[in-house]
This record gives structure tokens, C-alpha cells and sequence, in this order.
């Protein structure tokens, strides 16, 4: 450890802490606007080894806030570039970039962690990495940013409300879809209904740069604000829920940023008598609001329910004469539309698998296999389980699991 590089921090928490820190894995997925002020962060008080994960290009519209990257850098990938210019800022440390979705990421590199970041800009990775930090046992936290707002939230598994026990999300489109489905409030709410009726139609995301996926994106917005009475549909807001482009500044980035390296310093001096002599307490949920300059925290409680870190199955009556399809829809609803792609699991046999996967190459799916999936959709539950059964419904987008109790009533 280089003592003279960390002294002044040193004072704060120790050599004991300060070897901690050198000694911690970091694993940091998304570098955009907070994420390149978090790395920064980790690299300066020198957490040890720290895996940096975004498949993302760098753009002309990120050099206002995102500080490690420059003119020269448009067209590269975000996690090599700023891997790059993070040793530039402590040679001492070890990190790696993988160009790459977090749900690509080995096993081995996630339990080789010892706290996860969030600094991610869509749902679907952020149900994945809150799933894998329950499952690991390992601390996550999360953030993000919207203009002058901002939120830092801490997971400490079971111990702590997970991402799903609450809504509290500061973004508008990281609402679950039974919000902007069921209920949606506004334009972009539309587009973000437009966007998953293309993938379910085409079984592929839409291209922002595609004209005739622009079009048909409008189209299916369009018919959903006429719905429920919303209007200010346009492209601009399609290729936004697209590229999931929201309004960002540099100073609200840097404050959120600062916030959850400063819980992560908690967490990891938490155990050390120089934790009780500061009287350092770890938040749950904390928002910033900069027009004001307010910040508070929201002591939140866990949901004993909650499907990811609460009981680890939930009991479902149902009459035995449903549809298996039913069935399923029932449980999406009960669990806020968080399932997106759900496989079903019943004595190691796959029984239900989402129709936009049927004939898929990527799971090759036999046209036999095909009939007896479309034969079990329509199957009343009696055929399938017994009056009082087990299965597990695993959902192929953000890898959550959920075991189900199913007691069938005549």
C-alpha cells in the first residue's frame, strides 16, 4: 500500500481501512454521466481491483459531462476508454473493461466481487443485477440521474429493501411496465408501451436510425396515447424511450456520484471501531433535488412479498379449470409486470416458454416442441398439477426467479 499516495485519507479511517479498501473488488457496470464520476472516485481512494462493464459507443453528446472522454474517443467503447484513463489516475490499481451487457458477464467475475454498482440507464439490467446481488449475497448499489434530480439507493441483501420491494424510481421510464401499460401519464410513457409492442412483433429492439422503425414505433405510440387521452407524441420522443436519452448535467452526475462512493466507504470501513467512533449510519434510499439544493433519505422497509428478496415462494390459488396462459398472466399481475419473457419449470420440464420465443434460432426450438408448448397454453391446470404443486417461473430477460405454491380449487 502506498501510505504517502492516501494519507490524508488515512486520517479519516485508518491504515486498517485504507488496506481494506485496496483489498475490495469493485464491480461497476455503466460509465455514462455517473458512472465516469464514480470510477473516477474508486480509482483515486483506491479500491483495488475494479471490472468496468458497458457495451456502449462513445458519442459527441456524452463529452459535456462524461469528463474520461474526448473528441478523439468518438466511436470507441466507453468501458475501454475510461478503464484507460482510470489508471492514468492510480497506476496502483488492477481494471478491466468488457465491451459487453452485464447479463454476458461469467460467474466467476460476479462472486469474485465484493460490492456491485449500478449506474445503469435501463430496467431490464438493473432487475438482472439486483437478482444476481440477492442471489450472491453481495451489497449492490444503485443510482441515477435526471437533470437537476438524482437518487443513491443501498441493498444490502435481506437486510434491506432490494430494487423491486419499492417504486421508487426517479426516472419516469424505469417504472415497471404495468405503469406505462396500464396507466401511462405521458408521451414517453407511450413510446415505452410503442417500444415492447416492436419487440413482441419483430422479436428484435427497434433501430433509432431506422426510418421505417421510427414509423411504425410512432404508429403503435400514437394508438396508445389516443387510448387514454395523451397527446405530444412525436419522433424525438420515440428515439429517446429508444436510446433511453433523458436530460443530464455534470453537477447533479458529480453529487450522486460522491453520495454512493461515500455509503460504499460505509460498507467497507462498517465493521471497523473507527465506523462507531465517526457514528457512520448507511442509508437506504436517498433523492437530490438541485433546483433547491434539498437532499433527503427515505427509510424504506422491506417488502416481505417481494418476489426477489422476500419469501422465497409465493402461494397462488386458482381454480383448476384456468388455462395455463391464464394462469401466467395472473402471476405477472400480482408480481407488478415484472416478468417480461417468463419460462416455466415444472418437474425439470419446461411447460410454458413466451410465444415470441417459440421459433426462435437462439433457443432452437423444434417444430414439435412448438405444438406441444401451443397445446399446454390452452391446458386447464388440472391436467398439469397436482392439487398442491410446486414450479418455478424464471424470466429470460432479467434472469429473476420465483417459486410458486400452486393449491387448485374446484
Amino acid at each position: 500500500m502506498h501510505e504517502e499516495r492516501y494519507e490524508r485519507q488515512i486520517r479519516i479511517w485508518g491504515k486498517k481501512g485504507q488496506d481494506i479498501i485496496n483489498k475490495t473488488t469493485i464491480l461497476l457496470v455503466g460509465v455514462g454521466g455517473t458512472g465516469c464520476e464514480i470510477l473516477k472516485n474508486l480509482a483515486l481512494i483506491g479500491f483495488g481491483t475494479i471490472h468496468v462493464i458497458d457495451l456502449d459507443i462513445i458519442e459527441v453528446t456524452n463529452l459535456n459531462r462524461q469528463f474520461f472522454f474526448q473528441e478523439k474517443d468518438v466511436g470507441r467503447f466507453k468501458a475501454e476508454v475510461a478503464a484507460e484513463k482510470a489508471r492514468l489516475l492510480n497506476p496502483n490499481i488492477k481494471i478491466y473493461a468488457y465491451n459487453e451487457k452485464v447479463q454476458n458477464l461469467s460467474v466467476e467475475i460476479l462472486e469474485s466481487c465484493d460490492y456491485f454498482i449500478s449506474a445503469l440507464d435501463n430496467i431490464s439490467a438493473r432487475l438482472f443485477l439486483n437478482q444476481k446481488a440477492i442471489e450472491l449475497n453481495k451489497p449492490l448499489l444503485d443510482c441515477g440521474t435526471e437533470g437537476f434530480l438524482g437518487h443513491v439507493q443501498v441493498v444490502i441483501p435481506r437486510k434491506t429493501p432490494c430494487l423491486v420491494c419499492q417504486d421508487l424510481w426517479v426516472r419516469p421510464e424505469m417504472n415497471f411496465k404495468c405503469t406505462y401499460a396500464i396507466n401511462p401519464r405521458t408521451p414517453l410513457d407511450c413510446a415505452l408501451e410503442a417500444r415492447d409492442k416492436f419487440y413482441i412483433n419483430n422479436n428484435r429492439l427497434p433501430d433509432p436510425d431506422n426510418e421505417k422503425d421510427l414509423m411504425q414505433l410512432l404508429e403503435l405510440a400514437e394508438k396508445h396515447a389516443k387510448k387514454f387521452g395523451i397527446i405530444g407524441v412525436n419522433t424525438e420522443i420515440i428515439k429517446d424511450s429508444i436510446k433511453g436519452t433523458v436530460e443530464s448535467i455534470i453537477t447533479t452526475n458529480s453529487i450522486i456520484g460522491s453520495v454512493l462512493v461515500n455509503e460504499l466507504i460505509k460498507l467497507t470501513v462498517l465493521d471497523l471501531p473507527i465506523s462507531e467512533k465517526l457514528g457512520l449510519k448507511l442509508i437506504t434510499f436517498f433523492q437530490f433535488q438541485g433546483i433547491s439544493e434539498m437532499g433527503w433519505t427515505i427509510p424504506l422497509e422491506r417488502n416481505k412479498n417481494c418476489p426477489v428478496c422476500g419469501i422465497n415462494q409465493i402461494e397462488i390459488i386458482e381454480d383448476e379449470q384456468t388455462p395455463l396462459a391464464q394462469l401466467i398472466e395472473k402471476i405477472n399481475l400480482k408480481l407488478n409486470g415484472i416478468l417480461k419473457f417468463p419460462l416455466l419449470i415444472h418437474n425439470n420440464i419446461i411447460i410454458y416458454r413466451e410465444k415470441l420465443h417459440w421459433k426462435s434460432e437462439h433457443f432452437k426450438i423444434k417444430d414439435s416442441e412448438v405444438q406441444r408448448l401451443k397445446k399446454l397454453e390452452i391446458t386447464p391446470l388440472r391436467d398439469i398439477f397436482k392439487i398442491k404443486d410446486t414450479f418455478l417461473i424464471k424470466d429470460e430477460m432479467s434472469g429473476t426467479k420465483i417459486n410458486i405454491k400452486i393449491m387448485l380449487r374446484k
